[in-house]
């Protein structure tokens, strides 16, 4: 969970939005422990922080500037950020709608 909790202080550092933490250890366990999903304003923005992200916690990253996805593997713990149009567009929360959601609160974000 310290990984966790370290993804969420960079993003929130980093001021993404509407963050939500899906638990899929017991829906999908092959892929990771825990989602993250989170949106930025824009490409630069999802960059920066996808680059914040693996700057300090490393990890394997998919993406190029000007994208409107960005992936960032951490091993247990897997990074999707969005632009707004995007997340909408792919809707992962739909996808993942059986896995158990994480409440984020303000002390651990």
């Amino acid at each position: 969970m310290n990984l966790l909790k370290e993804i969420l202080r960079i993003l929130n550092e980093g001021k993404a939005e509407d963050t939500i933490v899906l638990d899929l250890r017991e829906v999908n366990p092959s892929l990771c422990d825990f989602m993250v999903i989170s949106s930025g304003y824009t490409s630069d923005h999802i960059t920066s922080l996808a680059d914040k992200l693996r700057e300090e916690l490393g990890g394997r990253y998919e993406g190029d500037k000007g994208c409107v996805w960005v992936l960032v593997d951490l091993g247990s713990v897997i990074v999707h950020i969005f632009t707004p149009e995007a997340r909408e567009f792919y809707a992962l929360e739909d996808l993942y709608s059986d896995a158990n959601r994480i409440e984020i609160y303000a002390q651990d974000s």
